[in-house]
């Protein structure tokens, strides 16, 4: 926050003369999609603790002193309010500090949407642990695996651009969802290709123009569902 103080203040038109967006625009963006990043990233802190858990589960369940779906339930409820406090946090001090918008159904956007990313890698994270058991390769796997999901998240590359092979990877990617819904809530309301005098709009340079922020939601609790479930596959002995 302290580092790009003040950075998300941009005026209209945003693009320059040639149609190249301005630099305030793409700090913008790289400030979104990068602060998004880190809050899910930051999850990797609790791989060791997953392990261990995991590895302790696993040898109780096999005495039969503990039970599969209790355990995954309270280990999957009782994280969130830790998750939140941390959360809060970081994106108390860096949201003001940069002075993203202060209207209420931004925040409320902003702040849920950033959540729930940042739960559901927390939740994948949780999923690897079961399945491997083994600290260093969670660590390895989580890292990978996030990284090639923001790979298809519309920042690097539109997503339309992505070559037909990989056009799987951009639908399958619940960064790219989060990401989207987000542009949309920062860019929509700053207008047409006529209010950036016919240059076209932030969002069509990334794809995202006609997006129901929405839809960001109920993928989101979908990607969670999908995490917490193969995470109780994975817990379930194997005989």
């Amino acid at each position: 926050g302290l580092v790009f103080f003040q950075q998300v203040q941009v005026d209209t038109p945003l693009f320059s003369q040639d149609g190249v967006p301005e630099s305030e625009v793409q700090n913008i963006s790289a400030l979104i999609f990068f602060g998004m990043l880190y809050t899910m990233i930051s999850n990797v802190e609790a791989i060791p603790y997953l392990v261990i858990k995991s590895i302790i589960f696993k040898r109780e369940v096999n005495a039969f002193a503990y039970s599969v779906s209790p355990f995954w339930l309270s280990h999957t409820v009782t994280v969130v309010p830790l998750l939140l406090l941390g959360f809060l946090a970081f994106v108390t001090c860096a949201y003001f500090l940069v002075s993203f918008s202060l209207t209420a159904a931004y925040i409320f956007y902003f702040w849920s949407i950033m959540f729930l990313a940042c739960l559901s890698s927390y939740y994948l994270a949780m999923f690897i642990a079961a399945l491997t058991n083994d600290q260093n390769l969670s660590l390895a796997l989580f890292i990978l695996t996030v990284l090639f999901l923001a790979t298809f998240a519309g920042y690097a590359i539109p997503v339309n651009d992505v070559n037909d092979g990989w056009q799987w990877a951009t639908y399958v990617s619940y960064v790219r969802w989060a990401f989207e819904g987000l542009m949309v809530n920062q860019w929509e309301p700053y207008g047409s290709s006529q209010d950036n005098d016919g240059q076209g709009t932030v969002l069509s340079l990334y794809d995202f123009d006609g997006f129901d922020t929405a839809n960001s939601y109920w993928i989101m609790f979908l990607t969670i569902g999908i995490m917490c479930t193969l995470a109780y596959i994975a817990m379930r002995p194997s005989g």
